[in-house]
């Protein structure tokens, strides 16, 4: 087609401006780089997936190293993140990929060392922003969801100022999420305390700092998204889906309350890391990526998507020629300061209901799939992970059911709550057996009127007797 298309460029007349040739070349460039995209995933085909398939991908991005002319604050260069952005929808979109998640507070990058607690405070973006229109732009261009991490400034209407002097306590970690047709499908925040990176230890970051955002409220129903099943008839398709970001996906509570509320997949937004000399802190991370994902999608007989950052970050190093002796001492020295910065775990995955993997990304920086299942996607910065799932099938709905069939009984509403049911219940059931003891029988025994309801009906009983007898009284 590319040869096709060259000859009727040199053949034709009508294109000989230069602006308009200027324009087919243009075209000419982006068949190519779709091509050489193509040529570097597993066989993915290009088609799109059926009617009761969805193609899903999780992006993980890799920590941009620093070099002796970049500093921290390039990382947050928002034209870069956005084009970052652009690049990993469009390798989507020419994938046939419906819907992309990518990790937390990725907008605008807001992961900074540990001890830059104010930094997330400063980089907050407010959800009406014009970087998150512009993605929005880009879903409606493409065709594709998103699922979009970033730290949002309290808006002016709840009491924000709205202005980057705002302070620790008016910024939220949240998700944007768009419809494939760039409309906003909801926005989520995160419940659980947030320190500047999550360490799945608590309320604070490796270095002891406090936390630096605000918790959203728990009360979250599920967000249907629109899906763009076929790009050529235009057909929609909705999912509800249930968002926790970091360690929501501890919250067992949580977890149970989206998928009771129809949730049909869990999508979880992470930053999972920690400094390499702490094992421990590293072992709890990996029991959480390794065990507790596969068995929050097993409990709930739903999709588990999990997305998460991979590799170092950029900390000025704190090594120099000038503080060792020898070659030997400053590789020792070199090594030692690489095990104590913060490193993060990767481990990007797509797991089905059942818990098993059906993608998975590499735990470090540049390695190998762990796994043959599902579609590499290389991006510019970052890689996608690709891969297809029925959310119609019979024996997953069956599963489904039969899991939560147990959870319907459960009540989650706050003890004061129960214990007030309780005890209506109980004075109920004494009252029914009082008038049983009486010689009422079975009659008052299966009465079902509350208390208030035969009280109600003794007031009205007297009150026609009073009108029968005394007109005058009304």
């Amino acid at each position: 087609f590319v040869l096709l298309l060259c000859h009727h460029l040199a053949t034709c007349h009508h294109l000989a401006q230069p602006m308009m040739m200027l324009g087919a070349f243009h075209l000419l460039f982006l068949l190519a780089l779709a091509s050489t995209s193509s040529s570097y995933c597993n066989a993915l085909s290009t088609s799109n997936p059926t009617n009761s398939n969805i193609r899903v991908a999780v992006y993980q991005p890799q920590m941009s190293p620093l070099t002796s002319t970049t500093t921290p604050s390039n990382n947050n260069n928002p034209l870069a993140l956005l084009t970052q952005v652009a690049d990993a929808l469009r390798v989507a979109s020419i994938h046939g990929v419906n819907l992309v998640l990518f990790p937390e507070l990725f907008l605008p990058n807001a992961v900074p060392p540990p001890a830059a607690v104010t930094e997330p405070v400063l980089q907050s973006i407010d959800r009406d922003g014009y970087e998150l229109n512009i993605i929005g732009n880009l879903c409606a261009e493409l065709g594709v969801a998103c699922v979009m991490g970033y730290a949002e400034r309290k808006h002016e209407s709840e009491g924000g100022g709205g202005g980057d002097d705002d302070d620790a306590g008016g910024v939220f970690n949240s998700a944007a999420i768009f419809n494939c047709d760039g409309s906003r499908a909801g926005n989520y925040r995160r419940i659980t305390s947030t320190s500047t990176t999550s360490d799945v230890l608590g309320q604070h970051s490796s270095s002891g700092q406090t936390t630096a955002f605000l918790r959203g409220h728990t009360l979250v129903e599920t967000l249907p998204i629109s899906l763009c099943t076929s790009t050529l008839s235009q057909i929609e398709k909705k999912i509800k889906i249930g968002v926790l970001i970091g360690n929501d996906v501890l919250v067992a509570e949580q977890c149970c309350h989206v998928v009771r509320s129809g949730a049909e997949a869990l999508f979880v937004l992470a930053s999972f890391g920690g400094r390499r000399h702490e094992t421990k802190e590293f072992s709890r991370i990996s029991t959480v990526v390794r065990h507790l994902l596969p068995t929050r999608a097993l409990e709930h007989s739903v999709p588990l998507l999990f997305a998460n950052y991979v590799g170092t970050l950029p900390e000025e190093e704190d090594v120099s020629s000038s503080s060792v002796q020898s070659d030997g001492d400053y590789v020792a020295a070199a090594a030692a300061a690489a095990t104590d910065k913060f490193s993060f775990i990767g481990s990007s995955t797509v797991l089905d209901a059942f818990g098993e993997e059906l993608v998975r990304a590499p735990c470090e920086e540049d390695g190998d799939m762990p796994g043959d299942g599902g579609y590499l996607l290389p991006c510019e910065a970052g890689d996608l992970y690709a891969v297809d799932l029925n959310l119609d099938d019979t024996q997953q709905a069956q599963n489904r059911n039969f899991a939560m069939e147990y959870a319907e009984g459960w009540d989650l509403s706050p003890s004061s709550i129960q214990g007030a049911k309780m005890k209506t219940n109980a004075m109920e059931k004494t009252i029914a057996q009082k008038n049983g003891s009486r010689g009422f029988g079975a009659a008052a025994r299966s009465d079902t009127l509350s208390i208030a309801g035969k009280k109600q009906k003794s007031e009205k009983r007297k009150k026609q007797k009073r009108s029968k007898y005394y007109p005058w009284t009304g």
